[in-house]
């Protein structure tokens, strides 16, 4: 039996939490909640539903993932009691022309077929579902497929953000073909259907995996990316490898933290401010300034620490090791205590700011199944609408992912270079409480995304709030700063948050931004506590973005 069960939130709007099931899944829209739910209720495991979940989110949520973009996840296996990452990020090119993509126009670099790294989010599922999974692959994804076919409901957040886009949905073809109605925005209760789309999944329900590598889709998507001015071949799709690896781990406050690796740089954020705060945050006020000042200045100190470690670079391996000592968590912790009015924070050998990760579009779900096995689950197409271009025949939206990568600064992990993977701030992440999950969760929203999660995290288990009261808080996001010359001090808030509190934030050196609660600018955090009392996995959905939590009993 399936429950849905939806509470207010104030403002906010329709806070979203499902209570005493003993399977959840939060995920970006109503459709894949539902999707995923059903897979569990018909004796599917939570990697089963991951399928399901996020094939369905390719559909219904086209703007921010699909199968033409990344994949980033944690998977606890109850049965085994240990927990993997799978990385199935993009992936730059095995050979092409590096000068030609740096002396490429911004548009080139960022909103064409040239800004195109090789996809990681099918591979990443097929690897998933090989190991973890139990249902047939083919019925995981024709759901997704009769969606495609059928179309899916504009919600108001959907709807808003085509209308926002409409000028760039026109730019190529194909998107201008399924994503607009004769170049104009699909409006709030319109579907959308995408045949093209749906019979890509049809193909890949029957053939796997080798759909992606080396079947028709494969063959129309390299040679679609090629004649758009692209670099991605045959030879790349079919050669790539979605990595099984493991998750960065920590302790803090008691808890073990468990969150993404690199090449991503949100999870060492995560950790790093996390660890660095052990024992200092949890006896200040939520939502003071006391609290959030020291917070901000851990996230200030911490920032660059981790631009210049983290990225998809071997020879860092043992230089991030040492990032996440003991030692270097209490000199981060003894640099974060001065006050920002009298210390500087050393930025040199930082690199070049990942500037497509300010306006990235991203989605996260949850899933916790009957069996206790758990999934937190990024993906992404890097940009909104990634690359707005769709290699014709296979109806999904291909990434910008190249342009997460630092093209100027040579010193940098994150600097460009056939076949690697370009580093993003997604932060999937588990906190186990006595060897046993507690909190599972992750955000979309750029650079917002580890700041956000640590916020949820800090208030939820150090500050006496509930999940749902620690998701609904107003929320706060230190920039990082563009260039090394840039002030480190600009924080962006919600309005919630007071002129008073804005006045002493002010005079303790911060530069203090508001931004409306309605733009969708701050992370989305999608999550499931394990211990929230009633009876069961409590699920909350954000209401910052259309989020859905689905629930069910054996």
């Amino acid at each position: 039996m399936r429950l849905l069960i939806l509470i207010v939130a104030g403002i906010a709007g329709w806070l979203q939490v499902g209570l005493g099931s003993r399977a959840v899944v939060v995920s970006g829209s109503k459709e894949s909640s539902r999707i995923g739910i059903e897979v569990i209720e018909n004796g599917g495991t939570a990697a089963d539903a991951v399928v399901a979940v996020s094939l369905a989110l390719g559909v219904s949520e086209p703007f921010g993932s699909g199968p033409g973009g990344k994949l980033a996840m944690l998977y606890y296996d109850a049965a085994s009691d240990s927990t993997v990452f799978i990385n199935g990020l993009d992936e730059a090119p095995q050979q092409f022309p590096v000068e030609d993509y740096q002396e490429a126009s911004y548009k080139e670099r960022s909103r064409a077929y040239l800004s195109v790294c090789t996809p990681g989010l099918i591979p990443g599922l097929w690897a998933l579902h090989q190991e973890y999974g139990r249902s047939p692959w083919k019925s995981l994804v024709l759901p997704a497929a009769d969606l495609a076919r059928e179309g899916f409901e504009l919600d108001q957040h959907a709807a808003s953000i085509f209308r926002r886009n409409v000028s760039l949905l026109r730019s190529n073809p194909e998107v201008r073909e399924i994503y607009t109605i004769d170049g104009k925005p699909p409006v709030l209760g319109s579907r959308l259907p995408n045949p093209v789309l749906a019979a890509t999944l049809e193909r890949l329900a029957v053939n796997g995996d080798l759909e992606f590598r080396e079947g028709a889709t494969a063959m129309m998507l390299s040679r679609g990316i090629q004649a758009g001015g692209g670099w991605i071949t045959l030879q790349d799709l079919s050669t790539y490898e979605a990595f099984v690896e493991e998750p960065l781990e920590g302790s803090w406050n008691g808890y073990e933290v468990v969150t993404s690796p690199a090449p991503t740089v949100g999870g060492a954020t995560v950790l790093m401010t996390l660890q660095a705060l052990d024992g200092e945050e949890s006896e200040l006020m939520k939502g003071s300034v006391e609290r959030l000042d020291l917070i901000g200045r851990t996230l200030r100190s911490t920032y660059p620490r981790v631009s210049r470690v983290f990225g998809d670079d071997e020879s860092m391996a043992s230089r991030q090791i040492d990032a996440l000592s003991r030692e270097n968590i209490r000199a981060l912790k003894r640099e974060a205590a001065r006050p920002i009015l009298e210390s500087s924070i050393d930025r040199s050998g930082q690199g070049e700011f990942d500037e497509n990760e300010v306006l990235s579009c991203t989605t996260h779900f949850v899933v916790v199944d009957f069996e206790g096995n758990v999934a937190s689950v990024t993906q992404s197409l890097s940009s909104r609408f990634g690359a707005a271009a769709i290699a014709p025949g296979t109806g999904f939206l291909l990434n910008n992912s190249m342009k997460n990568f630092a093209i100027r600064t040579k010193s940098s992990p994150n600097y460009i270079a056939e076949g690697k993977r370009p580093r993003s701030t997604v932060s999937p992440t588990i906190v186990f409480e006595k060897g046993s999950p507690r909190l599972a969760l992750g955000a979309p929203g750029g650079q917002r995304i580890p700041t956000a999660v640590v916020q949820v995290i800090s208030a939820a288990l150090q500050q006496a709030a509930t999940l749902e009261e620690a998701v609904n808080a107003p929320r706060y996001h230190l920039r990082r700063a563009r260039t090394r010359k840039e002030p480190d001090q600009y924080v962006e808030v919600e309005p919630d948050f007071g002129e008073e509190w804005t006045r002493e934030m002010t005079d303790l050196g911060w530069d203090i931004h508001v931004v409306s609660r309605d733009e969708y600018y701050f992370g989305g955090v999608n999550g499931i506590d394990f211990a929230g009392g009633m009876g069961g996995p409590v699920g909350v959905a954000d209401p910052r973005r259309s989020n859905y939590v689905s629930t069910a009993e054996n």
